[in-house]
């Protein structure tokens, strides 16, 4: 660096706001050519990010281009021609275009552009180090000559101060004569160099502003040519991606649908096929018996936890189940809310007809394999009475009646005064009278005399609407008191397919049968059994009387 450049720049450093007289225009102008410098090089980098931009562009366009795979998998589902996968095909081509597009563009503006910016501000450094080489360096001689000048004018003053001392010898370089000439010679020297440093600045300034305006104008012709180069890409590129546009609009929008039900009549439905109609639909032993069910509708249901009925949809099922659902609908007859197995349970005797409410309870053995009931719910590991109730006594009855046969066993209500009535009535009417004499033929054996005998037994009757309880084995007799009171009679159920026999509790009491009317040997007379039928009913009583139990006020008598 000059003597003056360092000097100027040091005064720069240390005084920002220097008068104009304590600056050069070489120092001005070189600062400001270094800002022009500088200008160019953010033009520069702006113009290698749009390289770098355009170039990422491409590449990005190639790589989304190569996503798309002719023909589409599996192969035999579209058109080759005059189908999508034409259309697609454009598309991965012409994609291929623009990514080329994009990419040549990016190479122009860096081989083209970018080098004439470089070019430029490389001009600008050149253009600084003349000014640094010329009117820089006559700054500095202007500057050193002005130095000289000062330090021979500041000796002239002492040689002709010195002159007037008294006594004073002078030396001959001191002599103001000599040190006034040496003056005159500095001083014109000085204005010499002045002269040609202000020419030089003068033609400085003149060629700095003719190369800021070819500065200027290697700009606008940068940016012309890149401006051309941008516009040439961007049609090129919307003509690509017009022909795209057409392609797609220019699809038929059934061809492809055609072409694809032709190939698979013979798989496809066609549109006029008849519907198959659900209530028609068949399948493997769909109406076996166990399929159906014995009986269904609507009751009522309470158990000793909830005090109040809901009413639901109840099913017995021939597999001995008894299921509730919270209606009839089909749907969802295959989840019921409550199953109840009847083979593990006894089923409570039926209400009377016309007196309160259509009612009968069924008593959960512990092995009945109920679900969703309170046992699974309050985990209650003891037996379960459930109470059903009825809108009629006839549905009622249907349902005990399908029951019946499937649960363990059973509980029938008889009127104990009723049938003490009728034995007295049967022994009184019957006093006297002489059977007829049996027949004596080979073909009588001890088991059909037995089943005369029985036969000519006049039984009581049962409780109005139980069916076959003057003939059950289970059926209790006359009672052992005059007042009008029921006994409940637990009846073994008729063996069925689904259950085997239940074992006899240890409670149980086989109960002795009625009465019959018997003969004496000699006289042809009813025996005393038959005289007396009351007496018998007495002599019977606590035996009844053991094998009787209470159930909600109810009395029970158990049988086999």
């Amino acid at each position: 660096m000059s003597l003056h450049r360092g000097l100027s720049l040091a005064r720069h450093k240390k005084a920002t706001t220097a008068s104009p007289d304590d600056q050069l225009p070489s120092d001005i102008v070189s600062e400001r050519f270094t800002t022009w410098k500088e200008v160019t090089k953010q033009l520069s980098s702006y113009l290698e990010g749009i390289v770098e931009l355009e170039a990422s562009t491409g590449k990005a366009y190639m790589r989304i281009s190569n996503l798309i795979e002719t023909p589409f998998k599996p192969t035999n589902q579209f058109l080759d021609k005059g189908g999508i996968q034409e259309a697609f095909n454009a598309l991965r081509d012409k994609t291929h275009v623009i990514a080329e597009q994009h990419s040549n563009f990016a190479k122009t503006v860096e081989s083209n552009i970018v080098k004439g910016v470089h070019k430029l501000r490389e001009d600008i450094k050149a253009h600084i180090k003349d000014i640094e080489n010329d009117t820089a360096k006559l700054a500095a001689a202007v500057h050193k000559d002005r130095e000289h000048s000062s330090k021979a004018i500041g000796e002239l003053a002492s040689a002709i101060a010195s002159i007037n001392l008294p006594n004073h010898a002078i030396p001959v370089k001191e002599d103001p004569y000599i040190v006034n000439a040496l003056v005159r010679h500095l001083m014109q020297k000085q204005v010499h160099d002045e002269n040609l440093h202000q020419k030089s600045a003068i033609i400085m300034q003149a060629n700095s502003e003719k190369f800021e305006a070819k500065i200027l104008e290697g700009i606008q012709n940068i940016w012309n040519t890149f401006e051309e180069l941008q516009t040439a890409k961007s049609a090129s590129i919307n003509e690509v991606e017009k022909s795209i546009l057409t392609t797609f609009k220019g699809l038929d929008l059934t061809a492809e649908w055609r072409s694809f039900a032709a190939r698979k009549k013979d798989v496809l439905i066609s549109p006029g096929a008849a519907l198959r109609d659900e209530e028609k639909v068949t399948w493997p032993k769909m109406d076996d018996p166990s399929t159906n069910p014995i009986h269904s509708g609507m009751m009522q249901r309470k158990t000793k936890y909830m005090r109040s009925y809901k009413e639901s949809f109840y099913v017995v099922t021939p597999a001995g189940y008894l299921h509730q659902y919270p209606s009839s609908d089909s749907s969802i007859a295959s989840n019921p809310e409550f199953s109840l197995y009847l083979p593990a349970c006894t089923l409570g005797p039926q209400s009377e007809a016309g007196k309160g409410s259509s009612k009968f309870s069924i008593e959960e053995g512990k092995h009945s394999g109920s679900r969703r009931g309170l046992r699974a719910t309050f985990g209650v590991k003891s037996e379960q009475e459930w109470s059903f109730k009825t809108a009629t006594h006839g549905e009622m009855q249907a349902f005990w009646e399908a029951c019946k046969p499937l649960c363990q066993r059973h509980l029938q209500a008889i009127d104990t005064a009723a049938a003490k009535e009728a034995g007295i009535k049967a022994a009184v009417t019957g006093a006297g009278v002489v059977p007829s004499p049996k027949s004596t033929s080979s073909s009588s054996t001890p088991s059909a005399e037995a089943n005369d005998a029985k036969s000519d037994t006049t039984s009581p009757p049962g409780y109005g609407w139980s069916d076959g309880a003057a003939t059950d084995p289970g059926f209790a007799g006359v009672g052992t008191g005059g007042e009008d009171k029921k006994e409940i009679v637990e009846s073994p159920t008729v063996d069925h397919d689904l259950t085997a026999s239940p074992a006899k509790d240890s409670h149980d009491v086989v109960p002795d049968p009625l009465p019959a009317t018997t003969e004496t040997p000699a006289t042809g007379e009813p025996a005393d059994e038959a005289k007396h039928p009351a007496n018998n009913v007495e002599s019977e009583a606590p035996h009844a009387k053991e094998a009787t139990t209470e159930s909600n006020g109810s009395k029970f008598k158990e049988g086999v």
